[in-house]
């Protein structure tokens, strides 16, 4: 997740970005079996603003072990094939 130390580029800042992604986003999407990593826009889309934040759990769900590893052996997606993987904290 990338925010400026403080709110002069836009509504966000770090501390906020992590609270937002801590007590908002990630409890929608964490434990959830999702078909890849676009199945995480309409579980944080309710939140207004905060395009960092929900950014950031995007771009994590591109890591997860399914994705991260078919990626890595230049396979198509996990989510190409039709996988699915549940989204869990480390």
């Amino acid at each position: 997740m990338t925010a400026g130390e403080n709110p002069f580029y836009n509504e966000e800042w770090t501390e906020s970005a992590w609270r937002i992604l801590r007590d908002y986003a990630a409890p929608r999407v964490l434990g959830r079996e999702l078909d890849g990593p676009e199945a995480v826009y309409p579980l944080t889309a309710h939140i207004r603003g905060h395009n960092m934040a929900k950014g950031g759990l995007e771009a994590a769900a591109w890591t997860w072990p399914h994705a991260w590893k078919a990626c890595r052996f230049g396979k198509r997606s996990a989510a190409a094939r039709g996988a699915k993987f549940r989204a869990e904290s480390p």
